[in-house]
């Protein structure tokens, strides 16, 4: 396996506006992470998944259950 291109293809990349800050925020999949996962009062799965915001550093949600 190589790297034929360095930059990220237009299709994976994303764009976000963090609700606290309110910038623009352009991310791919590997930015995104476990934020937190437990389970709900009903005893289902309950977690988000997201990344801090590179300008004002709270969480950023990008998918939650």
């Amino acid at each position: 396996m190589r790297v034929v291109e360095d930059t990220p293809d237009p299709s994976v990349v994303k764009r976000i506006v963090c609700p606290h800050c309110g910038v623009t925020i352009e991310y791919v999949p590997i930015d995104v992470g476990m934020l937190w996962q437990g389970r709900d009062m009903s005893g289902g799965p309950d977690g988000a998944k997201g990344f801090d915001c590179p300008n004002c550093h709270d969480q950023v949600i990008t998918e939650q259950w």
